[in-house]
Parts: structure tokens; sequence; C-alpha cells
């Protein structure tokens, strides 16, 4: 049953970390120059295990392919094979200490489609404990070539200056980048005070 699917979809989507403003839109989303290049990277790149990069400006959908981007690997991966990673909420977590950010670490290191959303927003210190983290998790994914979507608001000259160089080089040759230059899908109510 579809509706049955959709709920079990949305449920995790929410659990996941998926903002709830995107769920009432993922399967049947507004056409956009972010979501056909999602599209295309989910039909050629993301088999080979190659990474994409969608960098621009706020509102212009990148989040929100992202997450269309999980709803179509629903099928063929499962809940278990996905996972969503808001960076801010991420290097929280990883920089908590106890047992669990090993825990976290690890299944950003090997879940089959991570999606890293707002990658350049957190607060890092250059060479700092979350530097080594980034590194691993660049370092695992690229390696084993696993598919991984970042969204940044952030150019790929700012990222190159925010990463460490060993993150960087292995980025730009394991990445495609995709620039998203459209002007802002948030609309704002039409009852807003001046």
């Amino acid at each position: 049953d579809m509706e049955a699917n959709r709920k079990v979809v949305l449920d995790w989507a929410r659990q996941a970390g998926v903002p709830g403003v995107f769920l009432p839109d993922l399967d049947q989303p507004r056409q956009t120059d972010t979501l056909l290049a999602v599209a295309a990277y989910l039909s050629a790149q993301a088999a080979s295990g190659q990474a994409l990069v969608l960098s621009g400006g706020h509102g212009v959908g990148k989040s929100f392919a992202a997450a269309v981007a999980l709803r179509r690997s629903w099928a063929r991966l499962g809940p278990t094979r996905m996972a969503w990673f808001y960076f801010p909420r991420l290097v929280g977590d990883l920089l908590q200490p106890g047992d669990e950010q090993r825990l976290i670490l690890e299944h950003a290191c090997a879940v089959q489609l991570a999606v890293f959303d707002d990658l350049g927003r957190e607060y890092l210190k250059v060479g700092g404990a979350m530097d080594a983290k980034m590194d691993s998790i660049i370092y695992a994914r690229e390696g084993n070539r696993v598919p991984t979507i970042f969204t940044t608001n952030q150019t790929p000259g700012e990222l190159r200056e925010r990463l460490s160089a060993a993150s960087w080089d292995r980025l730009k040759g394991w990445a495609v980048f995709e620039v998203c230059n459209d002007t802002s899908l948030r609309r704002a109510p039409d009852a807003l005070p001046g």
C-alpha cells in the first residue's frame, strides 16, 4: 500500500532529522536545477561511490534536494543504509565525551548513503578535534567509495580554506561540485509585519 509506505518513509525521515518542512513535498517536488543535479547524481555518480557537493546561497533547495535523494533511494537501500546528518549537530555530538561519539563517527563513516547538511555552518577550530574527525569521515567515505551528499552555503574556495589540506584533496578528487545559483525558494507569508 503506497500510503502505508509513505508513512513509514516520513516517520523514518523525521527520526533521522530531515527537516519537517520538506516532508510533504518529497514525492512530488517542484523541479529545480538543484533537483535535476541530484537526479543526475543518483542515476550516474552515486553508483560509482562518488560524492556530490551542493554549494550555493540560502534557500536555493540544496537541503530539500538532498532529502529527495534519500526518498528516491528508499526502495533500493531502506532505512538502515541511509542517514541524514545536520552538520552543526554532528559536530556537537562528536565533541561530547563518551562512547556515543565513537558510534556516531563509525556510522557517519560507513552508512551506505549519507547526507551531511550545512557543512561549514559549524564553528571549527583549525587543527582542532573536529578537523581530525572530519578527516576520518572523508577518508573513510572516499576510500571506500561510499555515496555521499554534502550541502553547504560556502563556495568551493571557501570549503578549501575551511577543510584540512588532506580532506580538501580527497574531496576535490572524489566529489562532483554543483554550484546552485537559483534565487531563494522560500516565500514569506503575505501578512508579515513591515
